[in-house]
C-alpha cells in the first residue's frame, strides 16, 4: 500500500516552524510495514488542498494530513476537504461534548468559536482528540484512505497510536516493508562500504536493499526488506545484523533511530553504574547530551564546566605545571580532569574533553578542530586526540557524541 503524508500551513512554508510531524508519522508507518512514498508541504489555502489531495489519491493509496483544523479563519483544511469529498459539514453532538470537556478540565469558558469545531463532514469517521479541541476525520472512500490530524504535535501523535494506525493495519492487505537502522561509528563510507562489500552482496542476492546515511563521526546503515510476514522479515533481518557484527566487530553502536546518549544510558542504568563530566571546549555540551534523557540523574550526578585555565585550577585540581607544561588541550590535562571529577564526584567513571572548538585559537601544533578527551574509570584511564573540522558549532556537537563513544567502549569492554 502507498502512502502519502502532507502537512498544510504557510508557518511551515515560511521558515516560522520544522515540519516535525511528518518525519514521526514516517516513522511510525514503516512499524505496520508501509513506507511513505511522498511528503509534500503546502500553503494553508482551498484551492491548494485540492489540487495536492486529487493528485495524491492518483498516486497512493492512504494519504495523511495535518494542520489546518484549528477553529480560526485561517485554519481551512475542513472546509476544504468538505467540498473536495462533495459532502456538507452537520453538527456532531459527541465531537462537541468533547470539545466541553476539554475546557472543563483546564477551567476556562468554551468560547463561541469553538463550538464550530463540532462541525464536521457529514461522511467522515470524527477522530477523537484526547488532549485539544480539534477532531480529527477519517474517510474511507473507494478503498481510498484520508485521514486529517491537527497539526500540533502531541494531539497528532496520539490520534496515530490510538486510532490511525490501528485502522490502517485493520483496514489494508498487500505488501508489506521493513526499515532497520543499524548505527556504526569508526570507519568513512568509503571504508565502511569496502569493509562489508561481501556481506552487502549476501543480503542483497537474498532481497533486501541497503544504503549509506553518513554523518560526521558516523555512518547509519539502513536495511528495507518487502514481503507479506513481517514476523519473517524482522527475523531474517536480524539474523543479518548478527552477521554483520561479525564482519565490523566493536563499530556497531545501536539499532533503530536511538540516540547514542539513550545507548549509554541504558547501559549505565543496567550495569548500575555512575559518570561525571568535565568540560572545556564542549561548554556543558556533553552534560546536556546526557541529561536529554529522562531518569539520568540515576546515573549522572552532575558535572563541571571549567572553561578557562584558571577554573580547571582551582575546581578540578588540575596541576598549574601540568597546564604550564603541556598546554589546556592535551593529554596530561584531559588525564587529571577526567581522574578528578570522578573522584570529585564519587562516580565510577569520569569523562573529559578540551579542545580548540574554533575559529580561531588554533596554532601549527594544535590547529582548529584538535580535541582530547579521555575517560576515567577504576580500573585506568584511557585519552585520545582527535582532529575534527574548523566549525566551531560542529566540533562542539561530535566532540561531544564521540567522549559518549569513547565511555560505551569502556562500559561493554568492562
Amino acid at each position: 500500500m502507498s502512502v502519502e503524508i502532507i502537512t498544510i500551513g504557510d508557518e511551515i512554508l515560511i521558515g516560522q516552524i520544522v515540519d516535525t510531524n511528518s518525519q514521526w508519522m514516517a516513522a511510525q508507518l514503516l512499524q505496520i510495514g508501509m513506507r511513505a512514498n511522498r511528503i509534500s508541504t503546502i500553503k494553508d489555502e482551498q484551492k491548494a488542498i485540492h489540487k495536492t489531495l486529487k493528485r495524491a489519491l492518483q498516486e497512493s493509496d492512504i494519504v495523511l494530513i495535518t494542520g489546518g483544523l484549528g477553529p480560526t479563519n485561517d485554519d481551512l483544511t475542513k472546509n476544504a476537504l468538505t467540498s473536495f469529498f462533495n459532502t456538507k459539514l452537520v453538527f456532531n453532538e459527541s465531537v462537541f461534548e468533547d470539545v466541553k470537556a476539554v475546557f472543563k478540565r483546564i477551567g476556562v469558558p468554551m468560547p463561541e468559536v469553538n463550538r464550530e469545531q463540532a462541525m464536521v463532514p457529514e461522511s467522515c469517521i470524527p477522530i477523537k482528540n484526547q488532549i485539544g479541541t480539534a477532531p480529527g476525520m477519517l474517510f474511507h472512500q473507494d478503498g481510498k484512505i484520508v485521514v486529517s490530524m491537527p497539526g500540533v504535535p502531541v494531539e497528532m501523535k496520539d490520534m496515530m497510536k490510538s486510532e490511525v494506525l490501528p485502522f490502517i493495519a485493520q483496514n489494508t492487505k498487500g505488501v508489506k516493508r521493513v526499515e532497520y537502522t543499524v548505527l556504526t561509528r569508526g570507519l568513512g563510507e568509503s571504508s565502511l562500504m569496502e569493509r562489508i562489500r561481501d556481506w552487502q552482496m549476501m543480503i542483497e542476492m537474498e532481497g533486501a536493499k541497503l544504503a549509506y546515511l553518513p554523518s560526521i563521526g558516523k555512518v547509519r546503515l539502513r536495511i528495507g526488506l518487502e514481503g507479506d510476514d513481517l514476523d519473517a522479515m524482522n527475523q531474517q533481518i536480524e539474523k543479518w545484523t548478527a552477521e554483520l557484527h561479525k564482519v565490523i566487530p566493536g563499530m556497531i553502536y545501536g539499532l533503530g533511530d536511538r540516540s547514542l546518549q539513550d545507548i549509554v544510558g541504558e547501559i549505565l542504568r543496567q550495569r548500575g553504574k555512575t559518570v561525571a563530566t568535565a568540560e572545556s571546549c564542549t561548554g556543558g555540551y556533553l552534560s546536556h547530551l546526557i541529561t536529554s534523557v529522562p531518569g539520568s540523574s540515576v546515573y549522572f550526578p552532575g558535572g563541571l564546566i571549567t572553561y578557562s585555565n584558571q577554573e580547571k585550577i582551582d575546581r578540578l585540581n588540575v596541576q598549574e605545571s601540568t597546564i604550564a607544561d603541556h598546554g589546556a588541550v592535551s593529554m596530561e590535562v584531559v588525564s587529571e580532569m577526567a581522574t578528578n571529577v570522578r573522584l570529585l564526584m564519587n562516580t565510577d567513571y569520569g569523562i573529559a574533553i578540551s579542545g580548540i572548538a574554533g575559529p580561531d585559537g588554533g596554532t601549527e601544533e594544535k590547529p582548529v578542530g584538535t580535541v582530547w578527551m579521555a575517560v576515567a574509570g577504576k580500573n585506568g584511564l584511557k585519552a585520545r586526540k582527535y582532529n575534527f573540522l574548523k566549525d566551531r558549532t560542529t566540533n562542539i556537537r561530535v566532540s561531544a557524541e564521540t567522549a559518549l563513544h569513547m565511555l560505551r567502549k569502556e562500559l561493554i569492554s568492562a
